[in-house]
């Protein structure tokens, strides 16, 4: 790489008039610059394959559509409780994730079960670490039904309605709902790179 700077830097040199030590002095630093930005331009490319490898989108077919709807509708009939997690959560993010709770960057919140609440409180207690108590004095816990959270995260998702066939796509990433991306890999069509 360097001995390609050094190349670029005797052509840029070459092109400029003066005394030829401040001509190469200029001409290095012109050479470490447009070297820097093409940097850049390749971190960002590798930067964005790996976004694509994130995402996944499933094609939903209208003649399932009545099929996935019943399993849809029997989800957000379910009555299990969440826990939502809010306040100061940033200084207590990995004891949050330890306990088994995940973060919602829509929502701006943690959510987990009762059982990633139980753990919590047992890190959380004075006799295990005093550190991780007063992390969690600074939260708020809310319990909500899971159901209509749900629901709103599948709306989210999903996209591209053809209301004559009523097929859609669900668009998954890596913080989707274990239940949604169940629900999309049960009656979903393929899993296709989502760009």
């Amino acid at each position: 790489m360097k001995a390609n700077i050094m190349k670029r830097a005797h052509q840029i040199a070459k092109t400029l008039e003066g005394d030829y030590r401040s001509r190469m002095s200029i001409a290095l630093r012109q050479a470490w610059m447009e070297a820097k930005k093409e940097a850049k331009k390749e971190a960002k490319k590798e930067e964005k394959k790996g976004m694509k490898k994130n995402y996944a989108s499933y094609h939903i077919d209208g003649s399932k559509a009545d099929e996935f709807r019943a399993a849809a509708l029997e989800l957000f009939a379910s009555k299990e409780v969440l826990v939502k997690v809010t306040g100061d959560t940033y200084p207590a993010r990995y004891i949050l994730r330890e306990a088994g709770f995940q973060w919602n960057k829509y929502e701006k919140a943690y959510f987990g079960d009762k059982s990633a609440k139980a753990e919590l409180d047992r890190i959380s207690t004075a006799s295990y670490s005093r550190a991780n108590q007063k992390l969690v004095a600074a939260l708020k816990f809310e319990e909500i039904e899971k159901g209509p959270e749900l629901k709103k995260e599948l709306q989210w998702r999903m996209c591209n309605l053809d209301r004559e066939t009523m097929s859609f796509d669900i668009f998954a990433g890596p913080d989707t709902p274990k239940d949604i991306l169940e629900l999309a890999e049960k009656f979903g069509v393929g899993e296709n790179s989502y760009a």
